[in-house]
């Protein structure tokens, strides 16, 4: 009676291994990085590799082995290499043995892209306290849409933006500093610096100071003007029109009729 029970205890261990794959690991869906290797893995149950055979799909066709993709059933992955756009997609596998075969579930594989150059970047801008201040930026084109934040001082801030943009308010003195408007979307692109420094009105001073000046026809005059900021450039307009100069002296030797003016 043992005999019989052994026999019949062999012959379920071996029965239970005749059935088709059954899938322990299924393909994910992804966000991968362009120009890189990837792996979309399918495995299946403990069974013997002679009788397994795996198919990879995407979008529906069979993939077959080519100079940038090849198919590693030992593994139970599809290995890609040096992924290009146009390997984006749908894909599955197929598990099949003698006994039958089992379809995954699909995964849907996409790659990210963030272009380099933002379309707008932020500048450098002095402001009054006070003031309201807008430092523009639009991130660089990609996929999926990168997210936007801001930086101040190398600190990420947690101010509400405006199309990306940052609103200062009111300016206060802990506002000046190191701007830097970041694009994320799994890569990650930095915009260049924009410093915010506080405006100082110059100090102006105009000699002769008199506010009008009588000359006699043929006579000179030299007019100065100076400031206390070498930040700032002068330019010298002739009755509110034309720019004449740009330079803090001018002399005029010998005036006629045509030079009288503001």
């Amino acid at each position: 009676m043992i005999q019989y029970l052994g026999l019949f205890f062999l012959l379920q261990l071996c029965q239970c291994k005749n059935h088709p794959p059954i899938l322990i690991e299924q393909p994910q869906d992804m966000i991968a990085e362009l120009d890189k290797p990837m792996a979309i893995h399918c495995r299946t149950e403990s069974s013997s590799l002679d009788d397994l055979h795996i198919d990879w799909y995407k979008d529906g066709r069979l993939v077959t082995t080519d100079p940038n993709a090849r198919i590693i059933t030992e593994f139970m992955a599809l290995h890609i290499i040096n992924t290009m756009p146009q390997d984006a997609g749908i894909y599955y596998c197929i598990a099949k043995n003698s006994y039958g075969q089992i379809q995954s579930r699909k995964a849907r594989i996409q790659f990210l892209k963030l272009d380099k150059e933002f379309l707008i970047s932020p500048i450098s801008t002095s402001a009054s306290i006070g003031e309201r201040i807008r430092l523009r930026c639009q991130p660089p084109n990609g996929s999926p849409i990168p997210i936007v934040y801001w930086t101040k001082d190398g600190k990420n801030l947690s101010l509400p933006l405006d199309n990306y943009d940052l609103i200062l308010s009111s300016i206060e003195k802990s506002d000046f500093g190191s701007y830097r408007c970041i694009a994320s979307n799994g890569l990650i692109r930095q915009s260049s610096i924009a410093y915010l420094t506080e405006f100082h009105r110059p100090n102006i001073t105009i000699q002769p100071s008199l506010s009008r000046i009588d000359l006699h026809r043929g006579q000179s005059i030299d007019l100065q003007c100076h400031i206390d900021n070498e930040q700032y450039n002068i330019e010298w307009y002739f009755n509110n029109n034309n720019q004449i100069i740009q330079n803090n002296h001018i002399h005029i030797s010998s005036i006629e009729f045509n030079q009288s003016g503001i």
